[in-house]
């Protein structure tokens, strides 16, 4: 099994967290599963039972190749209102049966990463603040060191 944090952008898709796929950093957004998870109109778990089976996926060089997809399933991590990546499950196995899971794990997941992205971006500017605050530190420690050696 693979499990993904992704975040897609208009040409790819780039793993913040990876395990399972070592070495893969990211992948092409049009061969990307995910980008069917954050399309607008895309359920809140976007699922794929048999990727050999869909015609969305069969030729893909994904599932024709390696990793050899079967099986996906990912919720949308949301920033903003939009939908800029994905928790995403996957497995080399069919699950069949999938469609009929309850993936509220799967989702609470994605809800935490999309309240990270928003704390994160709330506490950049305080970040900013303590490293200019940092700097006019070093700065002023520098002009006394300066000044005393006069």
């Amino acid at each position: 099994p693979i499990c993904l944090v992704s975040l897609v952008d208009k040409e790819r898709q780039w793993f913040k967290s990876n395990r399972g796929l070592p070495g893969v950093p990211e992948t092409p957004r049009d061969i990307s599963f995910c980008t069917y998870a954050v399309q607008p109109d895309s359920p809140d778990v976007f699922v794929v039972p048999d990727a050999t089976q869909d015609p969305r996926f069969v030729n893909n060089p994904l599932v024709t190749g390696d990793p050899n997809i079967r099986f996906y399933a990912g919720a949308p991590i949301t920033f903003n209102h939009q939908r800029v990546g994905t928790v995403c499950i996957i497995d080399r196995e069919p699950r069949p049966q999938a469609a009929n899971e309850n993936f509220s794990q799967l989702t609470k997941l994605a809800q935490m990463a999309s309240s990270l992205f928003e704390i994160s971006s709330v506490m950049q500017p305080s970040r900013n603040l303590i490293s200019m605050n940092a700097k006019s530190h070093e700065e002023t420690a520098r002009l006394r060191d300066e000044r005393d050696h006069l």
